[in-house]
């Protein structure tokens, strides 16, 4: 018998992206490229969508409260975290 290494790996990207406030700003990192969203809690988009690992957005441009960051890698279901503002 002679086993044949799959070339298809699986991909848990549902939990691979951190949220944190540093130095006047919103940052978020991912281990994946994909595609950013910050919408306000009624669905409004906050900043323009972005593409790419990091996102990071001044908090005088977020919404005063909660904000929901959108991160969409392909082939993956949205995640999505709250951040608690000011």
């Amino acid at each position: 018998d002679v086993k044949i290494p799959s070339s298809v790996e699986p991909r848990n990207l549902a939990s691979s992206f951190e949220l944190r406030v540093t130095g006047g700003a919103l940052f978020a990192e991912a281990l994946h490229d994909g595609e950013w969203q910050v919408l306000s809690l009624d669905g409004r988009t906050v900043v323009p969508p972005s593409c790419g690992r990091n996102l990071s957005v001044p908090l005088d441009r977020l919404p005063r409260g909660v904000a929901l960051v959108v991160f969409r890698a392909p082939g993956q279901a949205p995640v999505t975290r709250r951040w608690v503002g000011r």
